[in-house]
């Protein structure tokens, strides 16, 4: 069965014919028919037959995807009675002979696809036994080979000796739907003899005359370019991560809408004029919403694509997609809706014969391959067909085959059944979705036919799709939380550890060390100093200290007076600390001496200061848990930070949370190394006084990541340490593996967490327990955690787990309703952590803080989306807003924004964040970035002073005029927009023009190629255009070389090429050997880019070119010339620093070739890495198979020329044209660098397969092998046990993730780079 397209009723000829009558009438009606129509007549066939436009969509399809059997058409037929064999095969070989389009094939001519009408031949009709179902499976999903045929497909099951399974399988580019009823009404008259009337028009004729006629549809496509301006892709929930590229595999869910409620809902569509087909999409636009989050939605509706009366009886491929937008705007009631629909549906119905491929050519030009163009999800109505026929004396009945594959994302199909039921089908990509997703989906379709026939009239945000029993999973299961917790305050509870261990040592800073006594007493005479200055209960008082042994006196002194802290950190702008102050009402600031040029505050305290005792004995006031303990400013929407109230409640109940699930009683407390500003520093700087052990601070001046990574060293065992998964990648590098499990709990909070910023706690301290921690400032630091062992850190993104005690979470919709489980809605958080609210703006509390439509108290509306998993753990998806989380800190957009407005010369401003970096836009593009960016660091804290500043003309606006965030260009590489140095002369000026031209942005002549977005292909672009539009030579490698416009230019000016072999990859340190990096196959070191960049920056880098790039020099064909030139232009790059050589796949054996040849000449190598490098000569596991290096596009160009057909061409040339024409190519990939490019290749595959590895060298070798299979060969790539053989000295096996092609690409490569740097020492010799 396929639900891709119309399929008629089996025996409505007559009422098919009338629609189709009553198509053309409508048409004509409505001008359509003003048009002069070409004559519709049979084709030459001895002309070039073209394809439909349908096809030329399907035939690219499967050359996307050859091995894919998703565009089969199977019809399964049971027979049961006396089958005639031999009469079924006549009537099959008949059948074909009478339809051309079944005998086609397709192939390319002239770089376009045929028809190649083939002669009737007779049709294999095997006949097997066996497991029914496994047969059919297997058998419809054998792939078509659309150029050797044949498109037609025919088996013969035996389930009995008069009971058969006939199987008949067509290719989508010959049949559709509608073809089906006549190919079986033919095949019906064939068996028993009948004489059919010739066939005047065929498939052929129509494909020529609609590529004829593709003039017509102008007016067309403009409506339709309008109708669809704007359209997002339809993103579904999924359950896993969008694939690169389409997985075709499916399955389907089936659901039955019940009689009544079915006749209810279609009656009400009815009442507006609406037709079964409209009322029904009209509800699948409803559960998509309720999905989705949107109001914007379009699918795909296939249409009969038969509009001329010649086409009526024809078989072939006509099915059309039209694109139906739906509009869920203003929360209309089902009614309304429906009438919305079958409006939009008329309007559309006129432009329908625009072929779906020309609107993807316009909409589209650039195919994702994850995606399927314009729609993601297509809809259909069915009428339900008759159960049973005839072929002759025996009965036919449909076999039903569970669908194995998915055209769409989402397929959903409705067929209307004869009692008035309704049966649901959802066919969905596995690789997407599953089956307990798609179950719920068509539970979700069910109530909502039932709630609408229950409640008529009522708007769609009144509809609750929810089963009771998913309501209560969502608002009670999952949120039964409830446990008791201690009241009480945050300074009493540490008063209570002062008397019971006033010897234990409570505070540790450098070799500072305060105990609990200590810190009581220091505490207690600085509240009593507060005190006198007026700060009581609920009185703020602004903090301004460093990390050091007084910051937690000082911060429990304002607590025991019952007031409350502003942390300020030291580096924020004098404006922003000045106005926090202000906007709390914090008269008093409490300080150090460190800061006593701050002019803050209208009265100061110096917490250093030394006093004597007060003589009044000290008396705690009366503090209530529901008075607050601090106030916490965070980034601002409006362009001014927020402070947020947390009272001693909320933080102590999240505290004694922590407490138990941290184990923190046990072991040495926990250091501290972030900013007091931060409230991710509330939990070292207030659990371990809590617990009666340690608080480990890092000093103030000390790096916060190296001081963290001391103490962590230190040999202490803490209980805990807490940081964001931005300083997880600084702090490995600072760490020893030894030092991986200093802390039992590793607490991650302040951003997403993926399982490869924890590889190096996997690796060296499985054990240790991972701790996700996810919340807001706003519900007392977290509510929502998942703890788990390292070892099981293993895939991103990392729940964020589940809440906390006596806390809920509710993730809704706009109208405040819980989404589906699996769906994504914004997070709302309730429960005692919630905070009282937004310290001077009741506006700001009242709308982020509302009332609980599920029970009692306030709930807070994060503005982060979520989505619950199958278990019930959370995962956080992203933002409702333009908030965002950069390096921990959560950051409002709008505030970066109003800074950069304010900025000089500004006109409009932009902030986004790109690659895990704040970049910032602003027009007009004549603002001086360097003006701005200082203006910028005086109002706004480094964190959010974006890395980025990239001016623009206008900044892009949406074609409702709103801001095009994703229109952004790729912001310029260095800090401050591009180097900005103008050309100095014609030359600098002419190569400018061509590098904007290629790169699409401006550059300075001293800004690097690769650096501003240059790579190995716009490479060969930039020397072709030199020397075409400057009449210069300059070789590939002098791009590498020369890698400025000035150098370059310099380089010209001197007359050429530099020569040699050898190219500079990266500087490094004065001093350090340098590490040489042999080639791949295609002889170029533009695979190693990447490698680079990972590696340690002192280290020089330099790669090695295979002769045969420059123009006249011809490539060599062995590995034993190639290693005798490299070592020859090697050496006095060298001079007498130490050798390293490093190869990878071929030049692994390059590198060793010129090991063995330095050894003879009597030089030493240092040191000899092999990276996934077979033995060649030894290891040869069958027929030699050229290496191919994907990583880089000019060893794509490599290979596409090996895989041409042998024979086809004579020379290279003729291979390098036809590689353009077949499109495997750039036009501009036909000049001589190319060419030789493809010669060093060919070259290099050559020296694979002459060389024999015999030689033994007494350098040690350092193997890396890829853990992965080889995605060609299909085994691993190199057995260490040959490479043993090849060394007298110790060999090193290193196994790196990925595969042999991409364990240089990221993400693999980063591994791939600590592997190569294990080896080596970078320390320059002194």
């Amino acid at each position: 069965m396929t639900t891709f397209d119309i399929r008629p009723e089996a025996g409505a000829d007559a009422e098919r014919a009338a629609r189709l009558r009553a198509a053309v009438l409508a048409k004509r009606l409505r001008g359509r028919a003003a048009a002069p129509v070409r004559a519709f007549g049979r084709a030459d066939r001895a002309a070039p037959l073209p394809l439909s436009a349908g096809q030329q969509r399907l035939w690219f399809l499967d050359r996307l995807d050859p091995d894919s059997a998703e565009y089969a058409v199977p019809l399964l037929l049971r027979l049961d009675g006396a089958l005639d064999v031999d009469a079924l095969r006549r009537a099959l070989d008949a059948l074909v002979a009478r339809h051309e389009i079944l005998r086609t094939t397709y192939l390319a001519e002239d770089n376009k696809p045929r028809q190649v009408i083939g002669a009737p031949e007779p049709v294999e009709l095997p006949v097997v036994d066996g497991d029914l179902d496994a047969v059919l499976a297997e058998y419809v999903s054998r792939p078509f080979d659309l150029a050797a045929g044949p498109v037609f497909r025919a088996m013969l099951v035996r389930e009995a000796p008069e009971r058969h399974v006939l199987a008949l399988n067509v290719h989508h580019i010959a049949c559709d739907g509608w073809s089906l009823p006549i190919l079986l009404e033919d095949l019906r008259k064939l068996y028993t003899g009948a004489e059919l009337p010739p066939i005047e028009l065929s498939y052929a004729d129509f494909a020529v005359w609609e590529q004829s006629r593709v003039d017509v549809h102008d007016a067309d496509l403009a409506y339709w370019k309008d109708r669809l301006a704007g359209l997002e892709t339809l993103e579904l929930p999924a359950d896993r991560p969008l694939p690169a590229q389409r997985d075709h595999h499916g399955a389907s869910a089936r659901f039955t809408i019940p009689a009544d409620a079915a006749e209810a809902v279609l009656n009400q569509g009815k009442s507006t004029g609406a037709t079964p087909f409209v009322t029904l999409l009209a509800a699948a636009y409803v559960v998509l919403g309720r999905h989705t989050g949107r109001e914007d939605i379009a699918v795909g509706t296939p249409v009969a694509g038969r509009g001329r009366a010649e086409l009526e009886h024809m078989v072939g491929f006509f099915v059309n997609t039209v694109v139906a937008r739906g509009d869920l705007s203003g929360d209309p009631d089902f009614a309304a809706l429906a009438d919305r629909v079958r409006a939009a549906r008329l309007a559309d119905q006129a432009h329908e014969d625009l072929p779906f491929e020309r609107l993807v050519q316009e909409l589209a030009p650039e195919r994702d391959l994850a995606h399927t163009p314009v729609v993601q999800v297509m809809f259909a109505v069915y009428d339900s067909s008759p159960g049973e026929a005839s072929l002759g004396d025996l009965a036919v009945s449909p076999v039903d085959l569970p669908s194995s594959t998915a055209k769409f994302d989402l397929m959903i199909s409705f067929v209307r059944q004869a009692d008035g039921s309704v049966e649901g089908v959802l066919e969905y990509a596995t690789a997407l979705f599953d089956q307990a997703r798609m179950d719920r989906m068509g539970e979700h379709f069910v109530r909502l036919f039932t709630e609408l026939a229950a409640k008529p009239g009522v708007r769609l945000s009144e509809v609750d799709i929810l089963g009771a029993d998913e309501r209560k999973l969502l608002l009670e299961t999952w949120n039964a939380t409830a446990e008791p917790y201690l009241r009480g305050t945050l300074h009493g509870r540490i008063a209570e550890q002062a008397a019971s261990n006033p010897d234990a040592i409570a505070v540790r800073c450098g070799g500072a060390e305060l105990t609990y006594a200590d810190l009581e007493a220091r505490a207690t005479r600085l509240a009593q100093r507060l005190r006198a200055h007026g700060v009581g209960v609920e009185t703020p008082v602004g903090v301004l200290c460093e990390r050091g042994p007084l910051l937690l006196p000082v911060l429990l002194a304002v607590l025991k007076t019952g007031g409350h802290y502003i942390p300020l950190d030291p580096a924020y702008p004098q404006d922003r600390k000045e106005y926090m102050l202000r906007q709390a009402g914090a008269r008093v600031l409490v300080t150090t001496r460190r800061y006593a040029g701050e002019n803050l505050g209208d009265v100061v305290i110096f917490a250093d200061e030394p006093v004597a005792d007060d003589p009044v004995p000290w008396q705690d006031p009366v503090v209530d848990p529901e008075n607050l303990a601090y106030i916490i400013y965070t980034s601002g929407s409006t362009g001014r930070p927020k402070g947020v109230m947390i009272s001693h409640r909320g933080v102590l109940h999240y505290l004694d949370w922590c407490r138990q699930a941290y184990r923190a009683d046990e072991g040495d407390g926990a250091p501290v190394h972030s900013s007091l500003a931060f409230d991710l520093t509330v939990t070292g700087l207030f659990l371990p006084l809590l617990c009666g052990t340690t608080v480990t601070l890092v000093p103030e001046d000390e790096h916060p990541v190296a001081g963290l990574a001391d103490v962590l060293t230190s040999g202490r065992k803490f209980s805990f340490v807490k940081l964001t998964p931005a300083h997880l990648e600084p702090l490995r590098r600072c760490l020893t593996p030894e030092a991986a499990d200093a802390a039992a709990h590793l607490v991650v909070g302040g951003e997403q967490l993926t399982a490869e910023a924890l590889e190096f706690w996997r690796e060296n301290a499985p054990e240790v327990v991972v701790a996700n921690e996810y919340g807001h400032t706003e519900t007392s630091v977290a509510n929502v955690i998942n703890l788990l062992p390292a070892a099981e850190c293993v895939t991103t993104p990392i729940s964020v787990g589940r809440p906390i005690w006596n806390t809920e979470v509710y993730l809704l919709d706009e109208h405040l309703r819980p989404v589906p489980a699996g769906v994504t809605g914004e997070l709302y958080a309730g429960g005692a952590g919630v905070a009282r609210g937004f310290a001077g703006n009741p506006g700001l509390t009242a709308a982020k803080y509302v009332a609980n439509p599920f029970g009692p108290g306030r709930i807070y509306r994060s503005g982060d989306l979520a989505r619950y998993l199958p278990d019930g753990r959370l995962e956080f998806v992203g933002r409702t807003d333009h908030q965002v989380k950069v390096r921990g800190y959560r950051i409002e957009l709008g505030e970066i924004e109003a800074a950069l407005v304010g900025g000089p010369g500004v006109v409009e401003a932009v902030a986004v964040v790109r690659d895990g970096a704040l970049a910032g836009y602003v027009s007009p593009s004549t603002v001086d970035v360097d003006a701005l960016r200082a203006h910028l660091s005086e109002r706004l804290p480094e964190y959010m002073v974006p890395s980025t500043l990239t001016t623009l003309d206008t900044v892009p606006l949406t074609s409702n005029g709103k801001i095009d965030r994703g229109a952004m260009p790729v912001p310029d590489a260095a800090p401050v927009s591009t180097s900005g140095v103008l050309p100095r002369d014609e030359l600098e000026m002419a190569l400018a023009k061509l590098w904007e031209d290629l790169l699409g942005r401006r550059v300075g002549v001293t800004d690097g190629f690769f650096g501003v977005g240059g790579h190995s292909l716009l490479a060969v672009v930039l020397v072709d255009r030199i020397q075409a539009e400057l009449g210069a030579t300059v070789g590939l490698a002098e791009v590498f070389r020369a890698p400025t416009i000035r150098a370059l230019a310099d380089l010209i000016r001197a007359g050429g090429s530099a020569g040699g072999l050898v190219v500079p990859l990266s500087p490094g340190r004065a001093g350090v050997a340098p590490l040489f990096l042999l080639p791949p196959t295609a002889g170029s070191p533009f695979p190693y880019l990447q490698l680079v960049a990972e590696l340690d920056p002192a280290l020089p880098v330099f790669g090695l070119q295979a002769p045969g790039f420059a123009p006249g020099e011809d490539p060599v064909h062995t590995i034993e010339e190639l290693a005798a030139a490299f070592v020859a232009d090697l050496l006095p790059v060298v001079g007498d620093r130490p050798i390293r050589l490093a190869g990878w796949s071929q030049g692994g054996s390059v590198a060793f070739e010129m090991a063995a040849q330095l050894e003879k000449a009597g030089r030493a190598v240092e040191h000899l890495c092999v990276i996934d490098a077979t033995v060649l000569g030894v290891d040869d596991y069958g027929n030699p198979l050229p290496e191919v290096d994907t990583s880089d596009p000019l060893a794509w160009f490599g290979e596409a020329v090996l895989k041409l057909a042998p024979g086809a061409v004579d020379t290279l040339d003729e291979m390098l044209a036809e590689a353009r024409d077949r499109g495997m190519v750039s036009e501009v990939a036909g000049n001589a660098v190319v060419e030789q490019m493809a010669r060093v290749y060919l070259a290099g595959k050559d020296a694979v397969e002459a060389y024999r590895c015999r030689a033994v060298v007494d350098t040690g070798i350092h193997l890396i092998t890829s853990t992965g299979t080889h995605p060609v060969k299909g085994r691993p790539e190199v057995r260490p046990e040959s490479w043993r053989a090849r060394t007298r000295g110790e060999l090193t096996v290193t196994p790196v993730p990925g595969h042999h092609w991409d364990m240089v690409e990221p993400p693999h490569v980063a591994e791939l780079a600590r592997a190569v740097l294990a080896g080596l020492a970078v320390t320059a010799d002194e």
